[in-house]
């Protein structure tokens, strides 16, 4: 038996756990039922984690509701939801120091394991740097390489805009939710993405 994605997401949520500590208790326990039935030698052995951070907070956290109902939307929201943990979860984005413990994506998760290349810019871009992100990300599809940009306004538009009038495939990285689309007039472009294949 291992922790489920519902008990890794709800781990996470507990102040003072961060991506170390939670590896070290998803190595060492295998559900939340038998980390809060530790004893003081099975503590012991977690260096990173503090038993009374987790006995203080993780009984709430199991009782909250909105926290729940939020976990449990999130997870049905995503097509898939690749931990750090998953063998698909991508290797670069493992090098950096904060990488996201959970990707919530929507679309064809196989494109990340593609060459791909970042472009990304100012929201209030000029007429010249649009040119300049057109010529760019043309250039980058025309090579068969995947682009990743923020479908935010500007540059991230133009990014994801022209690689599928091109075909080719996009990722778009997003810090909501999966059920918001910011800014709103981009809503249509995000379906778009992974309508043709991209993430």
């Amino acid at each position: 038996m291992s922790f489920s994605l519902f008990e890794k997401i709800l781990l996470f949520h507990v102040k003072g756990i961060g991506l170390a500590s939670l590896d070290q208790i998803l190595k060492t326990a295998s559900s939340i039922d038998e980390l809060l039935n530790w004893s003081d030698r099975d503590w012991y052995q977690l260096k990173r984690v503090n038993k009374d951070i987790i006995n203080e907070q993780l009984p709430a956290l199991l009782k909250d509701k909105v926290l729940i109902n939020q976990i449990e939307k999130s997870i049905e929201t995503a097509d898939e939801v690749i931990s750090y943990w998953d063998h698909s979860y991508p290797p670069l984005l493992k090098e950096i120091a904060l990488a996201p413990p959970f990707l919530f994506c929507r679309g064809n998760v196989s494109i990340l394991k593609q060459h791909a290349l970042a472009i990304v810019g100012t929201r209030f871009a000029s007429r010249y740097g649009l040119e300049q992100a057109t010529q760019l990300t043309q250039a980058v599809v025309d090579r068969g390489i995947v682009t990743v940009s923020g479908l935010a306004r500007g540059i991230d538009t133009i990014v994801h805009s022209v690689s599928i009038a091109s075909t080719a495939e996009t990722i778009a990285v997003i810090g909501t939710g999966l059920d918001i689309c910011y800014p709103r007039e981009n809503n249509r472009l995000a379906e778009t993405i992974v309508d043709q294949n991209g993430l």
